[in-house]
């Protein structure tokens, strides 16, 4: 967390006895970037799971520009 949540959340101002650095992260350009990317993947694995388990599994309607609409199995 960053100093100023760290200040909101009750602790303790730097100069101050029980001063904690350890827990104070900045948040920094390198830092952010692979959090967003590692994020970003997961998300894509994910929803492309999600995807397949809704369209072909459930049964669900597929949407799309041109109409998509759903599947009819006539027996």
């Amino acid at each position: 967390m960053s100093y100023q949540a760290y200040l909101n959340t009750g602790g303790v101002p730097k100069g101050k006895p029980g001063f904690q650095a350890d827990v104070i992260f900045e948040p920094e350009l390198s830092r952010i970037i692979p959090y967003l990317l590692l994020v970003s993947v997961i998300g894509i694995f994910t929803l492309t799971s999600l995807r397949k388990l809704m369209i072909l599994d459930w049964k669900v309607c597929k949407g799309g520009i041109r109409g998509g609409g759903c599947w009819t199995q006539t027996a």
